[in-house]
């Protein structure tokens, strides 16, 4: 019988893979801006009176 032939391997190169977030710098920016208005329609809402302007109107 004869022998398989085997093909000689080139050794494998490493490639750097630059990991992406998906998510860029102005996302984050815009994100953190509504999160403060989130939190700010929150902290309007608590105001002392209930029929007021700023709980009734303006927060939500």
């Amino acid at each position: 019988m004869a022998k398989p032939i085997r093909k000689k391997e080139s050794p494998r190169r490493r490639t750097t893979r630059e990991e992406h977030l998906p998510l860029r710098r102005e996302n984050f920016i815009i994100l953190g801006i509504g999160l403060a208005v989130i939190i700010l329609g929150y902290l309007a809402m608590i105001e002392g009176s209930v029929e007021g302007f700023l709980p009734l109107v303006l927060a939500p």
